[in-house]
């Protein structure tokens, strides 16, 4: 089965495609985009709309991959950056909406 996952991170983030088969996890696909979500960040904490923006292009642009691999959801790990942004509720309706994803904000202790 083929499968896809995304890390969404401060700097960059990277989409993950591979196969799974009999509990082995084998890569075909890397791809990395920046994001700078750190310099992107409003003195309330808050993700920017430039940022909120990037995050999107890229997520769109994800989407489009795996729509092609027959991918048909894309789970999204999102760090420290979203996890300590002010807006993240916003930002999670915001990439949930554009459809075929799951937006998962780790706590930090994971």
């Amino acid at each position: 089965m083929k499968v896809g996952v995304v890390d969404l991170g401060t700097n960059t983030c990277t989409l993950v495609i591979g196969t799974v088969s009999e509990n082995q996890f084998s890569p075909l696909l890397k791809e990395t985009r920046t994001v700078r979500l750190g310099s992107h960040r409003n003195s309330d904490r808050s993700i920017s709309v430039q940022g909120i923006r990037r995050i999107k292009e890229v997520i769109n642009y994800f989407i489009y991959i795996t729509l092609k691999e027959h991918i048909h959801h894309l789970p999204i790990y999102a760090t420290a950056a979203l996890r300590e942004a002010t807006n993240k509720e916003f930002i999670k309706t915001e990439i949930e909406a554009l459809g075929n994803t799951t937006l998962h904000i780790i706590d930090g202790t994971e």
